[in-house]
């Protein structure tokens, strides 16, 4: 995948531009079965065809979530981001404990990790928890997020 030195090198070299197709899921708080708890969470799957780099993925996942806003604001998260490898089970995990309270499952191909080759954790805090795996023929990125 790539490391925090690489990411800090890259990650503004990579804003921008034409952004690849990706399948972009977004469930706001109506999605949750505790609506006030003020969850909303994403699941975004992008072709390694379509994006042959896991940074430029990620990048272009958070433009397509509007993280593009204006400085200091994504210079601050984007610096923050963790990059810590983790298992196909920490992925998994994550995916299960932070979706399992949604009135519907999430989709098969956030839960699916068949090939799993690699996964790094971007945000590990209280109310922002953001995973992203490489598997042999796309990339996934899993954002669950409260404001409560």
């Amino acid at each position: 995948m790539f490391t925090k030195k690489e990411f800090l090198t890259r990650w503004r070299s990579e804003i921008g531009g034409e952004a690849p197709p990706l399948d972009v899921l977004r469930f706001g708080y109506d999605a949750f079965v505790a609506r006030s708890a003020e969850q909303s969470s994403y699941a975004i799957r992008g072709s390694r065809t379509d994006c042959p780099d896991p940074l430029r993925f990620w990048i272009k996942a958070q433009e397509a979530m509007d993280w593009q806003q204006p400085e200091p604001y994504f210079t601050r998260i984007a610096e923050s981001v963790l990059c810590e490898p983790i298992t196909q089970a920490e992925f998994a995990d994550t995916v299960q404990r932070y979706g399992s309270g949604m009135v519907l499952p999430l989709p098969a191909f956030i839960q699916h990790l068949d090939g799993y080759e690699a996964g790094l954790r971007m945000r590990d805090a209280w109310n922002c928890q953001v995973v992203l795996a490489q598997l042999p023929t796309s990339y996934l990125l899993f954002e669950w997020g409260t404001s409560a």
